[in-house]
């Protein structure tokens, strides 16, 4: 090996060792990053049920003042607020809350 130029057997050692502690760290950070990966992605979906459960709470207590205010105006009667998806079609939304089943 010597004569080809590729160096001695301490060479070739020390090479090794000089390439093996970097590629040490970079394995290290990247099993870091995959579990703040992980953990973040936990983080967004608790944030998204948390958001989710207030939005809905508030909608409810917007709703109950709603209809008392709605009575309070128009002598009686009810009205009700309605969260609607974009993502769903409007008109099947509207039917069912006028027929009184919950969207979800």
């Amino acid at each position: 090996m010597e004569d080809a130029g590729i160096g001695g057997e301490g060479e070739i050692l020390k090479e090794f060792e000089e390439v093996k502690e970097p590629r040490r760290l970079l394995l290290k950070e990247m099993e870091d990053l995959e579990k703040s990966i992980d953990s973040l992605r936990e983080l967004i979906t608790d944030s998204q049920e948390k958001i989710n459960a207030e939005f809905e709470e508030g909608i409810k207590k917007i709703n109950k003042e709603f209809q008392e205010f709605f009575s309070l105006m128009f002598c009686g009667g009810t009205g009700n607020l309605l969260v609607i998806d974009e993502q769903k079609k409007p008109a099947a939304m509207l039917r069912k809350a006028i027929a009184g089943e919950e969207e979800r």
